[in-house]
């Protein structure tokens, strides 16, 4: 699930997020920061056991072993939806190295940013705006960038 800037504003303090990009959508001319709902914040600081919720589907459903009847994962943590749970260590590990790859990403720099993606993907593969940018970075190093790039993702298709 991705939410525009005015969701991630009302809902600060209460998730963590982690920016995915500038988007336009089918049939809009503007231009929207998107970003990735990650985690729900606690109130009392998780140990270093515990886990988080990813924000990023992947194929198969949760395992009964890491959610409970309420969408609860094994931490205590509220699961976002059908995530995947990986250690707080390796989100933030992995949202350092993908903005770190937008940032390349948006300057033009696209093999740059596609090995920063890579990398990304090496820590999770699931990740589906790793992904997504992976395979931009493809397509734009295909094309050759122009005097009018400007890093925004441009959605064809609804």
């Amino acid at each position: 699930a991705l939410v525009a800037e005015s969701t991630r504003q009302n809902a600060a303090g209460a998730f963590a997020f982690r920016y995915v990009g500038r988007i336009t959508v089918p049939g809009k001319t503007s231009v929207l920061p998107v970003y990735e709902p990650l985690f729900r914040i606690r109130a009392t600081p998780p140990s270093s056991e515990n886990t988080v919720s990813m924000a990023t589907p992947v194929d198969e459903g949760p395992d009964d072993e890491e959610t409970d009847e309420h969408g609860r994962g094994s931490g205590g943590e509220e699961v976002l939806n059908a995530w995947r749970m990986v250690s707080q260590a390796r989100l933030l590990e992995l949202t350092k190295i993908y903005e770190e790859g937008m940032r390349e990403y948006v300057s033009g720099s696209i093999p740059a940013a596609s090995r920063s993606f890579a990398k990304a993907s090496e820590l999770l593969p699931d990740d589906g705006p790793t992904k997504l940018l992976l395979q931009l970075c493809h397509e734009e190093k295909e094309k050759r960038l122009g005097p009018r790039w400007d890093g925004v993702i441009r959605f064809e298709h609804k």
